[in-house]
């Protein structure tokens, strides 16, 4: 993940995920499931490998099973009844844990006419220097795996060519084992055939040596780099009883946290994945589990006294918000499909599925558990849960459009019209939801606007006071706002540099914002001074 120099990127981050759940959705043969109950090594793989081609995603959900589930990879990829694309899949998760039985089934794949294909992109996670010749011998095969696809800078445009050869991930593998490249730069906006005529030139001045010496031949594994930042914290919750906190991290801080409000010192840390984002954080009403949702499409739950972790479900899309019914007995993801999933917490059963049509960014439960209100582009949706129908949906006051843009991707995501956040009031009378201009309070009952005020700025986060006499939110331009719609107050805590998000006290006292770098900030929210501060480190 990149930063600007302040430690924030959302735009960034959210243009790079609608390509992802565009990609997602032009992936054949992936059938989203309903989250299976059993908690079999054999059904946790199989649902995984069908609901996400994530390689990290994937690769955890395999490390969390050890050697039965690399037992179970095998029996997949040798398996014929099983579609290519699975076989596939398991066989280049085998080839990232140096399987040899991965390599035989990677082998069969490739003589095989039906599945060749699906073979071709596992084929960089093999290191064996006997495939340099196949691999070599591919180049003169001219069967299509696929599509030139051209995309043209500054525009949304795409013209389909010709299909592209098999080639072109053969050169891929070669590059990967040899260390070796051809090609000055590969074109970022062209996917298709690559050059191979140096590649049949290397072999044919390199054979012999290649057979009296075959592993010389095959680049070592780059070392792994140095951590650049210890510790960067991204979302944060409270526990209901208001002493402690726990957050978790962006890509390269791996880590989620539990910490003692008042002394400041952190509880402990529990190992999240790396290249793997923490997308939302939530604690369940009794305040025994965490859950955490991520980027590449997981929700996980932590305890909250030990931090082990309990259990792991596969959504498979990105996980941008969980939330907790207040009674307990509903655990909400919304994510980058559209989908909003619903999870029984003693069974981790997927009871129902809504479909909020688009992005959905933020939810919140209704204080009696009746009502769900999901925020997406345009407007917030308000769900009967238990009909599992939509009442009424409330259009949002969209923010300015950019004079500029970056590029085709950023213009046409149109993100200044989303719908950033929704919060209850504590009497469930009130709604209130932010957008990139405006925080505006409506009645759930009627669907009518009652107040509005400034937002200024992307609303990261959004909350109402404990006595529902304030609506508090953090902003895209290090501000944290408090506003009374009664008695049209305002006042504002500068709070740089921020990342946006915030969690309150449940006494509505102290309000907790991450920053960029190391520092949690603790404010009161009644003086508007900052009273203290959580340092992270790096575990050991």
């Amino acid at each position: 993940m990149w930063q600007t120099a302040s430690g924030k990127a959302p735009r960034h981050q959210l243009l790079a995920r609608i390509t992802a759940v565009l990609g997602l959705a032009l992936v054949s043969n992936i059938v989203l499931q309903a989250q299976q109950c059993e908690e079999t090594a054999q059904s946790q793989i199989r649902d995984a490998l069908d609901k996400t081609t994530n390689r990290v995603l994937l690769r955890e959900v395999i490390d969390d099973y050890g050697e039965e589930a690399k037992q179970i990879l095998v029996q997949i990829a040798g398996d014929g009844n099983q579609t290519p694309r699975r076989r596939g899949q398991a066989i280049q998760l085998l080839g990232e844990h140096r399987s040899e039985a991965g390599e035989k089934l990677l082998l069969a794949m490739l003589d095989d006419p039906e599945t060749v294909c699906s073979a071709l992109n596992p084929l960089q996670e093999y290191r064996d220097p006997e495939l340099i010749p196949r691999l070599i011998a591919m180049l003169d095969d001219h069967r299509s795996c696929g599509e030139v696809v051209r995309f043209s800078i500054g525009s949304s445009e795409k013209q389909q060519k010709t299909g592209f050869d098999l080639p072109d991930e053969a050169v891929g593998a070669l590059e990967h084992l040899t260390g070796k490249r051809f090609e000055r730069e590969r074109d970022l906006f062209i996917i298709g055939h690559r050059s191979i005529q140096p590649w049949k030139d290397w072999w044919r001045d390199n054979r012999e040596a290649f057979q009296a010496a075959p592993a010389s031949f095959v680049a070592p594994d780059s070392p792994a780099k140095e951590d650049k930042y210890p510790c960067s914290v991204q979302k944060i919750a409270v526990s209901p009883d208001g002493t402690r906190a726990f957050s978790a991290g962006k890509s390269y801080d791996p880590w989620v946290r539990a910490w003692d409000i008042e002394t400041g010192r952190q509880i402990w840390t529990a190992p999240n994945v790396r290249d793997e984002d923490a997308q939302a954080v939530a604690v369940s009403p009794d305040g025994r589990m965490v859950a955490l949702g991520t980027s590449n499409g997981a929700l996980k739950i932590f305890d909250a006294a030990t931090g082990a972790r309990l259990h792991f479900i596969v959504v498979g899309s990105g996980v941008d918000d969980v939330a907790f019914s207040p009674d307990g007995l509903i655990l909400a993801s919304a994510s980058d499909d559209g989908k909003i999933r619903l999870f029984d917490p003693k069974t981790w059963c997927e009871t129902k599925r809504l479909d909020n049509s688009g992005m959905t960014v933020s939810i919140a439960f209704s204080p009696d558990n009746r009502l769900l209100a999901a925020a997406t582009f345009e407007r917030v949706r308000l769900w009967d849960l238990a009909a599992g129908n939509e009442l009424r949906s409330f259009h949002v006051r969209p923010g300015t459009m950019p004079k500029m843009f970056a590029d085709a991707a950023e213009r046409d995501a149109q993100l200044w019209k989303m719908a950033w956040q929704v919060a209850f009031s504590p009497d469930g009378k009130f709604l209130a939801t932010g957008s990139s201009d405006a925080v505006q309070i409506w009645s759930p009952s009627t669907g009518q606007e009652l107040c509005s005020t400034s937002s200024d700025g992307q609303v990261a986060s959004l909350h109402y006071s404990p006595d529902g006499q304030w609506v508090v939110w953090g902003n895209d331009h290090d501000q944290l706002i408090k506003w009374n719609p009664t008695a049209k107050k305002r006042s504002r805590i500068k709070n740089e540099p921020s990342l946006g998000d915030t969690a309150i006290t449940p006494n509505g006292k102290l309000i907790l914002s991450p920053g960029a770098g190391t520092e949690i900030a603790v404010f009161d929210l009644e003086t508007r001074r900052k009273v203290g501060i959580l340092s992270c480190s790096k575990p050991k």
